[in-house]
């Protein structure tokens, strides 16, 4: 079930390349998801980084916790041509335990997991306005992968400056969809990081590269 889950997904060898750059690099901390879904793209962090602690010379004296937050409602309120008020809340596609049509929640997320035999991890259900203050209050680690899949302006944006104190040098921000809205650099997820970027000049973010079809990857460096 993990190879076909590794051989599913395009994203696998960006995150394959990323947990390589943290894990050689000594870049600490956690790594978190923002807009889990079905735990796909959560549980191919997981799997890449586990791949690298097991197989790779260079050896880590750190552990590291998966945290993803979701609302587990879907979108709403965006302008974009496909996606309607509610998407994401019930599954369209393959997955190795939730089938098409049906409804994605926590506990399903969680049993995925259960079923690759992966480290639990930490599901943080509820709309980020309140489920980012009330867990980031209690948070004392940093961030060593933060893995933005929320679509909209509106959200990426609060997770950004949600997130920001628990940057690093060496954290690396993943846009799962900085490429919609067409390639449009003020809508979604772009719009809001090149807003950030221009209010945030203490910070550096190093282009380090696309994947996928929507994606990209950058590095955050303190000035």
């Amino acid at each position: 079930m993990k190879d076909e889950l590794m051989k599913s997904d395009v994203r696998f060898q960006a995150f394959q390349k990323v947990a390589r750059f943290v894990n050689y690099e000594l870049v600490e901390g956690d790594i978190f998801e923002f807009g889990v879904y079905t735990g796909r793209s959560l549980a191919l962090l997981q799997l890449a980084h586990e791949e690298y602690v097991n197989n790779c010379i260079h050896k880590i004296n750190f552990s590291r916790d998966f945290i993803g937050f979701d609302s587990f409602k879907g979108l709403f309120k965006t302008d974009h041509p496909r996606w309607k008020d509610g998407l994401f809340s019930v599954n369209h596609s393959w997955h190795p335990t939730i089938g098409k049509g049906e409804t994605v929640t926590k506990e399903k997320v969680e049993h995925f997991f259960d079923v690759l035999k992966l480290k639990s991890p930490t599901i943080v259900e509820g709309e980020f306005k309140k489920s980012l203050r009330s867990f980031l209050s209690k948070y004392q680690n940093k961030a060593a992968v933060i893995h933005i899949d929320s679509d909209t302006y509106e959200s990426t944006k609060l997770i950004l400056e949600s997130m920001r104190p628990f940057f690093q040098d060496g954290t690396v921000l993943l846009f799962d969809d900085m490429f919609n809205y067409k390639g449009n650099p003020k809508k979604g997820e772009a719009g809001a990081f090149h807003d950030f970027q221009k209010k945030h000049k203490e910070l550096q973010f190093v282009d380090y590269f696309n994947y996928a079809t929507f994606c990209k990857a950058f590095i955050v460096v303190k000035k």
